[in-house]
């Protein structure tokens, strides 16, 4: 059954969309540099206080003219479309019901880890890594006569901080204001993102055959509001591409490729917060802004999350772990010894692993304890294996391609890697204090970070192919997605606003 009506919205939820284009269309991200002078102009007949509102956020915005030149008109071949955070398990059940029938049936796309957003959006974009994990971490390349390390970066800068790989794409929030709108009403601005991509399509002129657009809201829904949400939410976006692909076929005559690709997956329960800070201090460890002793380690929870990063002083990974893992509520605490090698110890430290990397193979070995990963048939006559069949073999296990991944979480994923890595049973996280506080608001119900599977596989689909399972890099080598000027999703420069200020004056 296919489903080419526009899913219902309630009232409520018109009006408060009708309103927000509104505000955004006029304030956020006008499509011309004109349109401002025209409103302000406008504007000036009425009062001064709307006049001032609108001067801040004419400040806070960014935009760039709509060009038209039919000889350098390009066709676009390829469009891809991001979303964050959707599991390969809601889409695959939206696809068994009717929706996507355009597209060809979805494939799971395999996270790094941890299985968050930054490293595998970086990975599926091809972009620089950041220094961390995530945009609050631990500093480890500064030390001074305080000690060793210092907390860098804050949750806000942690939310509204573009990171490398949004460079990459065409349409996203990208200025201050558009990130708060996009936090605030985040279920709303999805459907704003919806049409601004949609217009960039059908109304720009593309400088690229490959267009490509990032929505994260449809994460924002699946931690707050649940499945359920964000499936009435997909179902909008099955109904809009099915018109969007019929529009841009009549545009460039020939359909172009829609690819859907997400960067993780998402399990749908509230967690627990696991209290490590208090675990820890009773096992005789500080923690500190600054590492000058054995004791101390530094932990940074810049979300809430199933994985989280610690650090120590040199030699002291190992001791930290094993303190970790006694901690209620942890699966995992993973740490890399000197000898280059990936520890892995579960089960209250009752079962440690090692694993490594050369080149194609994966190494790997039981130290002691339960096959908690289980990998036991795939190494029982070998402690190597090709890369390629391991992740063919692991690909619907509890624990996906899980030792690969594990490597990278130390080797690549980040130009600092954390001293050991911890991650969540199901239904326990980490939390950021503040998120804590604003969930018991908002509401909690979901979670990822972990190897688990529900939360590593995200999706990728085509309506033109049939995709294999993917791994991020796998992906960018397909969908090498370019940079290329925003023909209207900006505003415009602090020059330009400055020299219509100017204009308005005389």
């Amino acid at each position: 059954m296919t489903h080419q009506s526009v899913t219902p919205f309630n009232r409520k939820r018109r009006k408060a969309f009708k309103g927000y284009k509104i505000i955004v269309n006029k304030f956020a991200l006008a499509k011309e540099n004109s349109f401002f002078y025209d409103y302000y102009v406008t504007d000036l007949k009425m009062n001064s206080v709307r006049v001032c509102l609108i001067t801040v956020v004419i400040s806070l915005s960014m935009s760039c003219s709509v060009t038209k030149d039919k000889k350098n008109f390009v066709r676009v071949e390829k469009i891809v479309i991001g979303l964050d955070g959707v599991s390969y398990s809601t889409f695959l059940d939206l696809q068994r019901d009717g929706y996507f029938a355009d597209f060809q049936p979805v494939a799971p796309m395999v996270a790094t880890f941890p299985s968050i957003s930054d490293p595998n959006w970086n990975r599926l974009t091809g972009s620089e890594m950041e220094e961390s994990y995530t945009k609050e971490y631990f500093d480890m390349s500064i030390e001074n006569k305080n000690g060793l390390g210092v907390h860098s970066g804050s949750l806000l800068k942690h939310l509204i901080t573009s990171a490398n790989y949004q460079r990459a794409f065409n349409v996203l929030p990208k200025t201050f204001f558009q990130h708060v709108l996009n936090t605030a009403w985040f279920e709303t601005s999805a459907y704003y993102w919806l049409d601004v991509f949609a217009d960039e399509i059908l109304n720009s002129d593309p400088k690229s055959e490959t267009l490509s657009a990032l929505i994260v809201n449809t994460d924002f829904i699946a931690h707050t509001q649940g499945e359920d949400s964000l499936k009435e939410y997909l179902k909008e976006v099955s109904v809009r591409l099915t018109d969007l692909i019929k529009k841009s076929t009549q545009r460039f005559q020939q359909m172009p490729e829609f690819v859907l690709v997400s960067d993780h997956g998402n399990d749908f329960v509230t967690p627990q917060p696991i209290r490590i800070e208090n675990s820890l201090e009773k096992l005789g460890w500080n923690k500190q802004n600054h590492l000058r002793s054995a004791s101390d380690y530094a932990y940074v929870s810049p979300e809430i999350l199933t994985f989280a990063a610690f650090y120590s002083l040199p030699k002291n990974e190992r001791t930290l772990a094993l303190a970790i893992g006694k901690t209620p509520g942890v699966e995992f605490s993973i740490y890399k010894s000197a000898d280059g090698f990936v520890h892995i110890l579960g089960d209250g430290n009752e079962s440690e692993f090692k694993t490594r990397l050369a080149g194609s193979k994966i190494y790997y070995k039981k130290i002691k304890g339960k096959d908690l990963l289980g990998l036991s048939e795939i190494f029982k006559k070998t402690d190597t294996v090709d890369k390629a069949d391991f992740f063919n073999k692991t690909l619907h296990s509890p624990y996906p391609y899980s030792l690969v991944r594990i490597w990278e979480a130390f080797y690549e994923n980040s130009k600092q890697h954390a001293s050991v890595i911890a991650t969540s049973e199901r239904g326990f996280a980490f939390f950021n204090p503040t998120l804590e506080a604003f969930t018991k608001i908002k509401g909690l119900r979901s979670q990822h970070g972990s190897l688990r599977s529900a939360e590593s596989l995200g999706i990728v689909v085509s309506n033109r192919q049939l995709l294999p399972s993917l791994t991020p890099e796998q992906f960018a080598e397909r969908y090498p997605i370019k940079k290329v000027l925003h023909t209207h999703a900006r505003g415009p420069t602090r020059e330009t606003q400055i020299l219509e200020m100017e204009s308005l004056k005389k």
